[in-house]
């Protein structure tokens, strides 16, 4: 039966079983198109949360390079312009790079423990997003190295500066 036709029947005071099945019809398909929007919008926020957790990784990716590149470029412009012509850098130099490096030790470690933690956060929402192709980061990665070595090198700076 088309709506004309409906309408009539519920404008004349007639109390059909097709008018019934008509508001029936009407309320269920609400239903179903609320149903649609809300699995739709379940979709989107997953996926936005997947991008967000993605761009934490990439941004942590990136940080994980950039403090040791920053630690041996200034640490060695502090040695380098530290000490006068023909005499080696100053002592104050050694503790300064050393402290320099320790630091950057410990936010090359916080990174790491971030990537970590955003891995699983990152898993949980690639999964319901449908990828199921994310690397686990490995526990003595390049990351834990890039801590191992900052730490030798502050060692050492620490040991020139009292050798000095």
């Amino acid at each position: 039966m088309n709506l004309v036709a409906s309408w009539c029947f519920i404008v004349s005071g007639q109390r059909s079983v097709t008018a019934d099945k008509i508001r029936l019809y009407w309320r269920v398909e609400r239903l179903e198109e609320s149903e649609e929007v809300r699995m739709k919008k379940a979709d989107e926020a997953a996926l936005e949360i997947y991008r967000q957790k993605y761009a934490v990784f990439r941004h942590l990716d990136a940080l994980r390079w950039q403090i040791p590149t920053f630690t041996l470029g200034a640490g060695s412009l502090l040695l380098a312009f530290a000490a006068e012509p023909n005499k080696p850098p100053a002592r104050w130099s050694f503790f300064v790079f050393a402290f320099l490096a320790l630091f950057s030790s410990f936010a090359v470690y916080r990174v790491r423990k971030g990537i970590h933690k955003n891995h699983a956060a990152l898993d949980a929402a690639a999964r319901v997003v449908g990828d199921r192709n994310i690397p686990k980061p490995s526990r003595f990665g390049a990351t834990w190295w890039l801590s191992v070595i900052l730490v030798l090198a502050a060692l050492t700076s620490l040991a020139l500066g009292v050798l000095k």
